[in-house]
């Protein structure tokens, strides 16, 4: 048993001097297993004692909250309140947070949409070793080329200087028998075999309501929208739609979608979902209750709807 007078002087010298355990072992004649006792045992024995300087501020505090109440292994907020539009404010925070995020040697799955452009062109120009990139979703039929799937796919490889893997087919098919022979294709079964094996994936999340990008493109009409809001669908992530519960059910696009499955999506290790603007409370819970999502980058204004929902939950 250590003397409170050895506690002490080791914890100066290990935490304001910064000597390693083993200088600390050679200093006392101790093993270094005895120094990693004692050291370990400093905050629990009452030496010392741990203060976290800014857990005053009221970001961090949401973010801990929602990781907690959605057991997620992060939230990232960005500053809504800031005059900007909430896509740069987004956009900026997603890129700072991946920057550090994505390492060397990743394969890094990518979907679609503005807010993922968005986050991809902030993203500093940083040579990876080792990393590629997959294409998650098919070809969509759009003049906006930012938020084409392989628009992206090339942008954020060109970011990182590594190769990639595209899925050259359409987003949605005509038929789920369509999709089926398409997808038997040998370089198609490349790029979904590649999508077994993310490490990463970076996705947008969709809302379902007539005015849904997919709506406008023509690959759903209006009746067959309206359809899937009065089955409770509420949102999609790779184009995979889900209910507020988030389970699947089956819909007009059920089965024809050219892309990740949810099952392919809760099994990689980290799926990162970035949404802004309160209106995709519900879509973003749906995303995840699918059980897909492990980070979720927002903004304040849907991080605070999303804690009132949570407290209106609890109070019923």
């Amino acid at each position: 048993m250590t003397d409170k007078k050895t506690a002490a002087k080791v914890a100066y010298w290990y935490y304001t001097k910064g000597l390693t355990q083993g200088e600390i072992a050679k200093k006392l004649g101790y093993s270094r297993q005895r120094v990693n006792k004692i050291t370990s045992s400093l905050v629990s024995g009452g030496v010392v004692d741990i203060v976290i300087h800014g857990l005053d501020d009221p970001a961090i505090l949401l973010e801990l909250e929602l990781e907690r109440a959605f057991s997620l292994d992060q939230v990232v907020i960005a500053d809504s309140g800031s005059g900007g539009s909430i896509l740069a404010s987004l956009g900026k925070k997603a890129a700072l947070f991946l920057d550090d995020y994505i390492q060397d040697g990743k394969v890094i799955g990518v979907s679609w949409g503005n807010t993922l452009s968005e986050t991809i062109r902030n993203m500093r120009a940083f040579s990876k070793r080792n990393c590629s990139v997959v294409q998650l979703v098919g070809g969509l039929s759009t003049s906006e080329q930012a938020i084409k799937p392989d628009e992206i796919v090339r942008l954020l490889a060109g970011k990182f200087d590594c190769g990639y893997n595209m899925l050259y087919a359409p987003a949605i098919m005509h038929s789920p028998q369509a999709r089926q022979v398409l997808a038997q294709q040998d370089m198609l079964k490349e790029t979904f075999e590649r999508m077994e094996r993310c490490d990463i994936v970076i996705a947008g999340i969709g809302q379902v309501d007539q005015s849904a990008t997919l709506v406008n493109r023509g690959y759903l009409q209006f009746d067959e929208i309206n359809e899937m809001l009065s089955q409770g669908y509420v949102g999609d992530i790779c184009l995979n739609h889900f209910k507020a519960d988030g389970s699947l059910g089956k819909h007009s696009l059920s089965d024809r979608v050219m892309g990740v499955s949810t099952d392919t999506l809760k099994k990689i290790p980290a799926v990162i979902a970035i949404a802004g603007g309160e209106n995709k409370a519900q879509a973003v819970l749906g995303a995840i209750n699918t059980g897909c999502v492990d980070v979720l980058v927002t903004d304040t204004a849907l991080a605070t709807k999303l804690s009132e929902i949570m407290d209106s939950q609890l109070k019923n």
